[in-house]
Parts: C-alpha cells; sequence; structure tokens
C-alpha cells in the first residue's frame, strides 16, 4: 500500500529554495539603507556649494542692478511702466521688492540672500517632487541638476531663473497630481503653480506648454473631463501671461532688433552643453542617454503581475518622457525663432524641469513603497556618491567666481577721481552697474549720452541710432577735460584706429537702413563710436596710465572690466600715449 509523502505545498516549497547565485544581487537591502544617508549628506554638500557662491559672488552684476532698480522703482505703477523694458514678467520683481522692504535685507548681502533662498527653494522642489511621484529620494535630479556651477550661480543670482525652475518643477509635479486625483482643489494648486512660473520667466510658458500637452496625452485614457481639467490650467497660465503683458510685449517688439543675431542650432548646443556640462563633461552623454532610455521605457512597457500598478507606472513615465521632448523642443525651437543669442544659464529652468522629470520617470529604481531590483537599488548611492567626487573640486572651484568687479571699480573711482575729472564708461550698459555701484564726485558719460542708466534702455539707445552726431558731447567732453588739465577715466576702455586711418563715421539709421537694423549693425555703431572717442584721446593725451584693481577672487568674464587713466592735451599727434586696446566687456544683456 503506497502512502503520499505529506510536505510543504508546492508554493512554499518553492518560496523556500535559495535564489540562483547567478541572479543574487549581494546587498539590495543594504543599498537601501544607504540610500537616504547619503542623498542627504549629498544635499548637504549642495547646500554648501550654494553658500560658497554666496560668500564669494561679491557685488552686484548688471543683470542683477537692473533687477533691483526696477524692484525698488517709487511705486507699482513705475514698475509696470519699466516691464516693456525689461526681459522678464513681474512676477520675480514683486517678490523681490516685498523682500527689499523687509528691514534686515539691506545692502549687498540682504539682497544676495534672496538669491540663495531661490537657489534653496529649486532643490526644495526638486525634493516635493521626487516624493509626489513615488522615488524615496531625488538622487537623479541631483545628480543630473545639483553639481552644476552655471545652475547654482543662475538660481542664486538676482534674476528670475531659480525661482523660474523652481514654479517649473512645481507646475510639472502638481499637474501629475491632477491627472492621479482630478478633485477642483488639485486643479487649483496645479493652475496656482503654472501661473506662477509664466510669471516668473517668459519661457516657463514653453515648458507649462509641454507639461500640458503632456498631461493631456497621458490623462486621456482616464477620461475626456480629466484631458479638460488639465487643458484648464494651460489656458490659465496662458490667460496670466497674455493679459497684463500685451503693451510691455509691444514696446520690447520696437528695440528687440538691437539685440537679435543670426545664429543657428549649432550655436545653441554649444550653450547648451556648456550648462549641461559645468558639472563634468559626462553629464552631457548621460543626461542624452538617460532621456532616450526614459523615452524608450514609455513607448515599450513591460508587463507585470499588477496590471494597475503598471498602468499607473506606465502613465508616469509616459508623462515624464513627453514632458521632456516636448518642453525642452519647443524652448529650443522658440528661442531659435527669436534670434536671440543665448547663453548657458538661459536653459538652467529647461534641465531642472528635465532633471526634475528624469527622477520621475526612473522613481523605480528608488521606490518608496516595496523593494527595487537589485540592480537599481545600487544606483542612487553609486551615481550620488561618484558624481559628488568627481564633480565636487571643479564646481566648488566654479562658484567661487565674484559676479563683477565693477563695484571694486567703482569704489576705487570714488577715493581717486575728483570734481571736474570726467568717467567714461564704454560700453554703454556696463554703465548700468557701474551707476549704482559708483558714489562720487566726478561726472560720468558714456557712449553715447544716455538719459536714464538705471536699467537697460534699448529704446533710447536706438533713438541714437537715429541721430546725426549722437556722441558729440562725449567727444567735447574729452577735449573740454584734457585741456582744462584734469584727468579722463575710462572704464571698460576704447578702440585706437589703425596707424594712418581715420576713425570711421556712420550715417544717422533712418527710412529702410532703419528698417534693416539688428544686432550685427547695432554692434558696428558702437564699435565706430568706440574708435572715433578712442582716436581723439590716443592723438591729444600727452600720459595714458592704466590702474591695477585687486581682485580677490576670479571675476565673471560677462563683467571684468579694466580701468584707465589719461591726463594732459597735445595739440600735435601723441604718439606715446592713448587708451590700450582691450576687447569690451563681453555679453550685452
Amino acid at each position: 500500500m503506497s502512502t503520499k509523502r505529506r510536505g510543504k505545498p508546492r508554493g512554499q516549497e518553492r518560496a523556500t529554495k535559495p535564489p540562483s547565485p547567478a541572479l543574487a544581487i549581494p546587498g539590495g537591502d543594504l543599498a537601501r539603507r544607504l540610500e537616504i544617508p547619503v542623498v542627504l549628506a549629498a544635499a548637504i554638500t549642495l547646500i554648501a556649494l550654494h553658500v560658497l557662491f554666496l560668500r564669494h559672488a561679491g557685488g552686484l552684476w548688471r543683470d542683477e542692478v537692473n533687477s533691483v532698480e526696477i524692484a525698488t522703482m517709487r511705486n507699482w505703477h513705475a514698475i509696470g511702466m519699466a516691464l516693456g523694458r525689461d526681459s522678464f514678467p513681474a512676477g520675480y520683481t514683486a517678490l523681490l521688492r516685498l523682500w527689499l522692504e523687509l528691514p534686515w535685507t539691506g545692502g549687498v548681502a540682504g539682497v544676495r540672500a534672496f538669491g540663495l533662498l531661490a537657489g534653496l527653494v529649486v532643490l526644495l522642489a526638486i525634493t516635493w517632487s521626487a516624493r509626489v511621484f513615488g522615488a524615496r529620494t531625488p538622487w537623479l535630479a541631483l545628480m543630473l541638476f545639483g553639481w552644476n556651477a552655471v545652475a547654482i550661480r543662475a538660481t542664486d543670482s538676482i534674476r528670475p531663473y531659480g525661482l523660474g525652475a523652481a514654479a517649473a518643477v512645481l507646475a510639472f509635479t502638481a499637474v501629475w497630481r491632477l491627472i492621479e486625483r482630478p478633485v477642483w482643489s488639485r486643479v487649483a494648486w496645479a493652475a496656482l503653480a503654472a501661473i506662477a512660473a509664466v510669471q516668473m520667466l517668459y519661457p516657463d510658458a514653453l515648458l507649462v506648454l509641454g507639461i500640458v500637452v503632456a498631461g493631456v496625452l497621458v490623462s486621456l485614457r482616464r477620461g475626456v473631463g480629466v484631458a479638460a481639467r488639465v487643458v484648464a490650467v494651460g489656458i490659465a497660465a496662458l490667460v496670466s501671461l497674455l493679459l497684463p503683458y500685451g503693451r510691455a510685449l509691444s514696446e520690447a517688439r520696437e528695440w528687440a532688433p538691437l539685440v537679435r543675431f543670426p545664429f543657428g542650432y549649432a550655436s545653441m548646443w554649444q550653450e547648451l552643453s556648456t550648462a549641461m556640462a559645468s558639472g563634468s563633461s559626462l553629464m552631457v552623454p548621460v543626461t542624452l542617454m538617460l532621456a532616450a532610455a526614459l523615452v524608450v521605457r514609455a513607448a515599450f512597457p513591460s508587463g507585470g503581475s499588477d496590471v494597475e500598478a503598471g498602468r499607473e507606472a506606465t502613465d508616469r513615465r509616459r508623462y515624464a518622457a513627453a514632458t521632456v521632448v516636448i518642453s525642452a523642443a519647443a524652448v529650443l525651437l522658440f528661442l531659435h525663432a527669436t534670434g536671440f543669442p543665448t547663453k548657458p544659464w538661459y536653459y538652467v529652468p529647461m534641465l531642472a524641469l528635465v532633471a526634475a522629470a528624469l527622477n520621475a520617470g526612473f522613481a523605480d529604481a528608488s521606490p518608496r513603497r516595496g523593494k527595487a531590483d537589485p540592480f537599481a537599488a545600487w544606483a542612487p548611492v553609486l551615481g550620488v556618491a561618484i558624481v559628488a567626487v568627481m564633480t565636487w573640486s571643479g564646481v566648488s572651484s566654479a562658484v567661487r567666481v565674484r559676479q563683477t568687479n565693477l563695484d571694486l571699480v567703482a569704489r576705487k573711482l570714488a577715493a581717486d577721481a575728483t570734481v571736474g575729472d570726467l568717467i567714461l564708461v564704454n560700453p554703454w550698459y556696463v554703465a548700468v552697474g557701474f551707476q549704482h555701484h559708483y558714489h562720487g564726485g566726478a561726472t560720468v558719460m558714456t557712449l553715447p549720452t544716455l538719459q536714464d542708466l538705471k536699467i537697460h534702455r534699448y529704446d533710447l539707445m536706438k533713438q541714437k541710432l537715429q541721430e546725426e552726431a549722437p556722441i558729440r558731447d562725449v567727444l567735447d567732453s574729452l577735449e573740454a577735460t584734457l585741456r582744462a588739465g584734469r584727468r579722463v577715466w575710462l572704464v571698460g576702455g576704447l578702440t585706437s584706429p589703425p596707424a594712418g586711418q581715420e576713425p570711421p563715421s556712420l550715417p544717422p539709421l533712418v527710412g529702410e537702413a532703419l528698417a534693416r537694423l539688428d544686432g550685427p549693425m547695432y554692434i558696428s555703431y558702437l564699435s565706430a563710436w568706440a574708435t572715433q572717442a578712442g582716436a581723439l584721446v590716443a592723438r591729444h593725451a600727452m600720459v595714458a596710465q592704466r590702474v591695477d584693481i585687486p581682485v580677490p577672487d576670479p571675476v565673471n568674464p560677462y563683467e571684468n572690466v579694466f580701468l584707465l587713466v589719461e591726463s594732459g592735451w597735445h595739440d600735435a599727434v601723441a604718439t606715446s600715449a592713448g587708451p590700450t586696446n582691450a576687447p569690451p566687456p563681453n555679453g550685452a544683456p
């Protein structure tokens, strides 16, 4: 008589079998235990980098001065009138004004503290986004965006890039929360986040467009009603942008040709890759490969036993992938269409959104609940640790940079220049920063003379281009000052014509010539005026001397000016004097 062998059920028996040695990944639980301490330590080092920038940034450079001058205008009406001469909406200006009205925010340190807070808000927004999308930590976003000197300097500068980046990440996250649970309270929060984004930066409207389109594509599976609510978020953002700024945008179109230059996608890629590689050159291929991998995962989802959870993860990946592709494409196409040459920091809000979206798309590598794949469990720990060690030296050095040396030049002139001396600032837009820092008795002029130097007045510059003799008063003042035995201080320098040649003289821009005005034509006039003034000084000044300005740290190359002093008058051509030939400060605003 045969008997059946009793034992554990077959499922339990299989469950007690040890894993195959080939598939065993030791330390998966250890990796999860290490993840939060490692990422927390990394976050502390990032905060230290932001504080390091604060300590070394020094005075405000001209773009930052522009923001402060508008924010501190006499009333809100004056601020509204100035929006047509600025490159940003009113949201950042309003917050900066409120901050500067606090009693403890006076001086450069108080202003810089606002920039530091903006940079830290970006890190907080990225962290909250990671948690909403189901990740334990924002490891991937910090790895791609955190150790980046361009990002740190841009988000902490007194410009809207930091709060604009944070608002874009918040809008991306809020729209996903709306898709998850389409109640009206989440619609309202998503709309507020989207409105905040477009009120910080005009290009953030393109990021919001990508977020909304991605949200609609993903939410259609959940019903037309959900998609309609996502569309309502986009409409709210659009209305908040178009209604208040119609006049400002119309005014900006009048002077926009002065800053429009022919450039292509190759130039844009160079600036974008510079921004991406500011921590390490490896971040460029790593970011591109991760974005491509996310698109593939979104297009070809893998199956799983939990159908509903699988659909949720697929929607999350598709939303993140679509946001990356559509937002990046919209921003790049828009910037190319405007014809405004870009700088690396222009791409920082887009890179912050891409980093947050990639973190969301790969949230399953570090899930808040359940266990990650053993292979993926080590990715947060190793990725963050390797990037932190690899980039710390370079990034910590790159953030120890003064934003300008104009404050030091102005301090030197306040001590040495006297009443009767003439300070000539060239190019004219450098005077926006100089007038903010200089508090002395000497006369200050620019090439050409502009009525308002508190902010960038391209509208006034366009008027000067139409005048018959736009720098006659400057040339007369140079001659009168030198003849009187006073000194001429040159901030930024001038250009002497080649020996035996007369400086160029360009006609006023009127009629068809004015209609063809663009950036290169405008720069040619600046160059001609600098050469005319340089020719007068080089031929008649008796003594020329460069003034050394000690600087404790490297200086931002976009505003690192030199100082010359000229004196004496000689009716014949003076061969021993004249300004040092050197290019003007790099980068018109």
